[in-house]
């Protein structure tokens, strides 16, 4: 499956990036007037809308070849969300996949 390029700053976006989450609640009335909600996962849309400035000619020339290879919408794609958290372990400092340099201690209740 392809991804969405990368800039050659290693980013998938320029700042601002505007993400919008839209979901569908699907209603059931009953004939003594009460009602049932629930949220229909199988309709949430997610949006980004990316704007780039002062890109180079390569990063142009991926985000188009990409366009045209995904065929505007039609074919499916990898985008990791550049709004999202993408590092492992962020959360846990202590793991081993963070390289402790000398001088440099993880201490907890900050």
């Amino acid at each position: 499956m392809a991804a969405y390029p990368q800039l050659e700053t290693g980013a998938l976006s320029q700042f601002p990036v505007r993400k919008t989450r839209r979901m569908r609640t699907v209603i059931n009335t009953a004939a003594d007037g009460s009602a049932v909600k629930l949220g229909d996962a199988a309709a949430e849309i997610t949006a980004w809308d990316l704007t780039y400035t002062e890109l180079t000619d390569g990063e142009m020339a991926a985000l188009e070849q990409f366009f045209d290879e995904s065929e505007g919408t039609l074919r499916g794609f990898t985008f990791l969300d550049p709004m999202g958290n993408l590092l492992a372990w962020s959360g846990k400092l202590d793991e081993d996949a963070w390289a402790r340099e000398a001088f440099l201690t993880v201490a907890g209740g900050g």
